[in-house]
């Protein structure tokens, strides 16, 4: 296998650079200075301004909930869900279970006619497995039984007023994580950053946009 010419002007078995093997991809190669893909028949190393190409099909998964009958005031931290407690689950992610994954983009819908006062971001932390339940409430926590297979958190920006829907749409997130062996399935727990008045009953939706690195 010929050796891949770099455009940093290194070829990775040279100069201290040693050529750790190709990875998953043909496209992609990794050495001891950092990752390259490949471009125009040359090796390209990632940077901010050079970001690793997506790779795989995309896939655009939803989950919702109905959060309680009832207008109790929000603390900052509290989870936004149901009660008893229960994950979203994102079903179908990518295809291949186990991938990495990127998340690319967020949208927040909620059928409300006015943002409620004191309403602002919110986070979308996500787990490769179902993590314990938190009810509706109740302040976040990452119990240490969790740690293992949470993959962070995305921020959801402020909702705006479209009329009869409240619209959050957050693009270029490029989150990345990995699913569980046998998995496809994604799970998440919605938490306000900041204290409101929910209205009674109503439905959150999040989709997520996704692509397979």
């Amino acid at each position: 296998m010929a050796l891949p010419k770099t455009t940093d002007g290194f070829f990775p078995a040279i100069g201290g650079k040693a050529y750790l093997g190709e990875a998953d991809t043909e496209n992609q190669v990794t050495v001891a200075s950092g990752n390259y893909f490949k471009s125009n028949n040359l090796w390209v190393p990632v940077s901010n301004s050079n970001p690793m190409p997506i790779l795989g099909c995309g896939s655009t998964v939803s989950a919702s909930f109905t959060r309680p009958s009832n207008t109790t005031a929000y603390d900052a931290g509290d989870v936004v869900g149901q009660n008893p407690g229960a994950n979203m689950v994102f079903e179908n992610v990518l295809s291949n279970p186990g991938g990495t994954f990127m998340i690319m983009g967020a949208r927040l819908s909620i059928p409300v006619a006015a943002v409620p006062s004191g309403m602002s971001t919110f986070r979308l932390h996500l787990y490769n497995s179902a993590s314990t339940a938190i009810a509706d409430n109740t302040a976040y926590n990452l119990p240490a039984v969790d740690r293992v297979n949470y993959l962070g958190f995305i921020t959801l920006s402020t909702p705006i007023d479209l009329g009869e829907t409240l619209w959050s749409q957050d693009d270029n997130i490029r989150f990345t994580g990995k699913l569980a062996a046998s998995s496809t399935t994604l799970y998440g727990i919605l938490q306000t950053v900041s204290g409101f008045t929910p209205t009674s009953a109503t439905v959150k939706t999040i989709t997520l946009n996704v692509a397979g690195v």
